[in-house]
């Protein structure tokens, strides 16, 4: 059986979890098939499963290309609707459009659509959440399609071969030292049983090193499952989880000699962790609204972005659970301590994506660099990605300058001066005279100064240039 048909076969089970997420957040959602066939939806998309979605339309396209798209406005967008062939009759305001990819090429898109001028402003307003929400919902469907194909097959577990997405410690590039550490800490337990507990700042690489840990170990051949508890809702989890009734065995089961992966642990319902706290105690679980106790043989690895030890002094988590998994503990750092790290994972996104998008691998003007070196990164690794595939996509030549750098660099500047309208010159040349100053802040002597031209790779007169421009003694 090959993955489109699986999309076909768990249908009923994301019609599930599709009604779930349609209630919590107010907006519509519908799934077609790689032939834009309708197999799952919410309001009038319901009544419309297995009928064709429009040629032309935003989700044909995302289909064709594979890549994500979304229209904010479609009473007056011209350009991306004309070829719809419901382009006179539609009622959407606001539709979103997510490829299933599986085996590198699309099998099907997941939509987001807003019928109601409220529902609109909600999607307008929440564009990068309601993102992470169809990625969650994605990967949903690619564990359930995973699981579905190993219960198919007539071997208890699937043979060891390469596994999509599979990560090993090769692939974690940093030369941190703490990073280094890390790892070779992690390489000696790949195999243990004992639970794991990843902690860092959102975008670190926690669920990298977590899949590292999985495929380095004697577990490989069996399944990773990764499970957002942020973006689950909790009635959808439990069932998810722990299985259903005599013939609906859940994530924990299907696991079977393999890794379940909680990311963002610390949003785990109380319930819950009460109940997989006794489940991984007794090594057995009880399926929702089951009568019998099933074994299971599991290794947890959990990651979380937040306090754990807070949230227990707070009532927010349970602290018997916080020492069931917190057996082998992890910490990684954030990416403004790994400076030397930055521009090499910066390249090898340049990278990565340029041969995704078939474009040259592009040069970086040194004042990027800086400019990349010097930057806070909130967002971390998971952020720096971003920018280099917003530059491979958005870069007018072969050498990215500051002027092709995402207006979301400028953000801090547009707080401090949140009155003024200022220009994207206006900004770029502000962050220059940031990164001139604390380049200069060491460099007195003609030589220093001709180091930090060096580095920018600018002769020393235009160092000078810059300086008079922006009043830098």
């Amino acid at each position: 059986m090959n993955h489109a048909s699986y999309l076909t076969a768990i249908e009923q089970e994301l019609q599930r979890f599709l009604d779930v997420l349609a209630e919590l957040i107010d907006l519509e959602f519908t799934v077609v098939n790689d032939k834009l066939v309708r197999i799952a939806g919410t309001g009038s998309y319901k009544e419309q499963i297995g009928s064709i979605a429009p040629e032309g339309s935003l989700f044909q396209n995302v289909l064709e290309t594979g890549i994500p798209r979304f229209i904010l406005d479609i009473q007056n967008e011209e350009e991306n609707c004309r070829n719809c062939v419901f382009n006179r009759h539609c009622r959407e305001l606001s539709t979103m459009g997510y490829p299933i990819i599986l085996d590198n090429r699309p099998i099907g898109v997941i939509g987001i659509i807003a019928f109601s001028p409220q529902q609109k402003e909600k999607v307008v307003e929440n564009l990068s959440t309601l993102w992470d929400l169809l990625k969650q919902t994605h990967q949903f469907i690619e564990n359930k399609i995973a699981l579905f194909e190993t219960a198919d097959s007539p071997k208890a577990l699937p043979p060891a071969e390469p596994v999509q997405n599979a990560i090993i410690f090769q692939d974690i590039i940093g030369y941190d030292t703490s990073l280094k550490d890390i790892v070779k800490r992690a390489e000696r337990v790949t195999s243990s049983p004992s639970a794991v507990l990843i902690q860092g700042e959102a975008g670190t690489g926690k669920e990298q090193l977590a899949k590292a840990l999985h495929y380095g170990g004697n577990r490989a051949s069996a399944s990773f499952i990764p499970i957002s508890c942020s973006a689950v809702p909790a009635e959808v989890l439990e069932r998810e989880l722990f299985g259903y009734g005599d013939d609906e065995p859940g994530w924990l089961e299907k696991a079977a000699n393999g890794t379940v992966f909680f990311d963002e642990i610390g949003d785990l319902p109380l319930s819950l962790q009460a109940k997989l706290q006794r489940a991984l105690q007794v090594g057995s679980i009880y399926r929702v609204n089951g009568s019998r106790s099933l074994s299971i043989n599991v290794r947890i690895i959990a990651a979380t972005s937040k306090n754990l030890e807070q949230m227990i002094q707070e009532g927010m988590f349970r602290e018997d659970f916080y020492y069931q998994i917190n057996v082998l503990p992890f910490t990684l750092p954030p990416l403004k301590e790994r400076k030397e790290d930055i521009l090499k994972l910066f390249t090898f996104f340049l990278k990565k994506h340029g041969e995704r998008l078939n474009k040259p691998m592009m040069k970086v003007e040194p004042i990027v660099e800086q400019w990349l070196l010097h930057h806070q990164w909130p967002g971390n690794i998971r952020q720096l990605e971003n920018v280099a595939e917003y530059l491979v996509n958005f870069a007018q030549d072969d050498v990215i300058t500051s002027g092709d750098l995402p207006d979301s660099f400028f953000q801090k500047e547009k707080v401090l001066h949140p009155d003024k309208v200022r220009s994207l010159d206006e900004l770029v040349a502000e962050y220059e005279k940031t990164i001139l100053q604390q380049l200069l802040e060491s460099a007195h002597s003609t030589s220093e100064k001709e180091k930090v031209a060096n580095d920018l790779n600018i002769s020393l007169s235009t160092l000078y240039r810059k300086l008079e421009k922006y009043q830098i003694s």
